[in-house]
């Protein structure tokens, strides 16, 4: 039987590299998984990227983001998920940045 993981924000060293994206990965293929799981801590930062799966972005409380999918955006306020499907472009930021 798999073993259940817990993960909490405390555990999670944040290490911000030039893009001001901290990265940190739960689950993955190595845990014999079908599915991933990890988490992105954002500071001043904006990015664009391709998907190549089905995506969740959750807002931790206090923060604001926008999510850019094919040209359209989507405000995220705290609290708030998205679920994106695989499209080819997006970005993600600050309003303010994008």
């Amino acid at each position: 039987m798999p073993e259940v993981k817990l993960f909490k924000p405390t555990d999670v060293e944040q290490n911000y590299n030039h893009r001001g994206t901290s990265w940190h990965e739960f689950v993955n293929e190595k845990d014999d998984s079908p599915l991933a799981s990890g988490t992105t801590y954002l500071r001043d930062s904006d990015f664009e990227w391709t998907l190549w799966y089905d995506e969740m972005i959750c807002i931790d409380p206090g923060q604001l983001l926008e999510v850019t999918v094919d040209g359209r955006a989507y405000s995220l306020a705290r609290g708030e998920c998205i679920g994106s499907p695989t499209v080819p472009s997006r970005g993600i930021g600050p309003p303010a940045l994008l």
